[in-house]
């Protein structure tokens, strides 16, 4: 119905067409036309450049074991219903009973990003002027614990950073996140070129103003409001990385 308040954005139809919007620069046109590929081609293509390098370093290194590498594919909680987890726990079972063809080993774990609500709503309200609703389905949070609650009562692993903890203390939450993937952690991953990068999405120019300016993490603590309380605080906020 006309009446339904619908998601806003400002660069919808030409994400949808993949053609740059009138505000973007000539230089990021490449993000707008790589929107029509679809998310499978995208990974393929991630995992033939890994390979490629894997080949590279295999003909240059010979006592050290290698990291395959790691590619990293951000979901909005919102789409999740796009996704099988279901049938990709099923076929998890399946692989792991399958001893053909392993010279390369693709695995995958899912991280849920989370963040206390209140916050997530302060942040949503100061990006107001590129979307026109703040709802349960756009915001996740709802979606977020199903995928957990999924995962959970099939017994298997997902992995849940908070964000409060990773502003709070990076390295350390950074090292731990690493383990639970089994990657390895780098000092790299504490600091970064301003500026904008290849990896943005064409809607960057709308949301990523800060990060665009920032070089590395900046440590944050969050307030008590009970002086006496402050070791609960701490510990709810480093307890929820599983």
């Amino acid at each position: 119905p006309d009446s339904v308040s619908r998601p806003y954005r400002p660069y919808s139809t030409e994400l949808i067409q993949g053609i740059p919007h009138q505000d973007s620069k000539p230089e990021d046109s490449f993000k707008w036309a790589r929107e029509k590929q679809s998310l499978n081609s995208r990974i393929l293509d991630g995992i033939q450049i890994l390979m490629k390098d894997i080949d590279t370093n295999n003909d240059t290194e010979t006592d050290t074991e290698l990291d395959g590498g790691v590619i990293f594919v951000k979901h909005m909680a919102k789409h999740s219903f796009l996704y099988n987890f279901d049938l990709e726990c099923c076929q998890d079972e399946t692989n792991n009973n399958d001893d053909t063809n392993k010279e390369y080993i693709i695995q995958h774990k899912h991280v849920l990003l989370i963040r206390d609500p209140v916050a997530i709503l302060s942040s949503w309200n100061v990006a107001k002027d590129v979307h026109n609703t703040i709802s349960p389905d756009e915001v996740g949070i709802i979606q977020l614990l199903s995928i957990y609650s999924t995962f959970t009562s099939l017994n298997k692993q997902i992995v849940v950073l908070d964000s409060d903890s990773l502003a709070k203390d990076p390295t350390s939450t950074l090292k731990g996140l690493c383990e639970d993937l089994n990657i390895s952690y780098k000092d790299s991953m504490l600091t970064w070129e301003s500026g904008k990068h290849d990896c943005d999405g064409p809607w960057a120019d709308w949301w990523y103003g800060d990060v665009h300016e920032s070089k590395g993490w900046i440590v944050q603590c969050r307030p008590s409001n009970n002086n006496n309380n402050n070791e609960s605080n701490d510990s709810h906020s480093l307890s929820t990385r599983k």
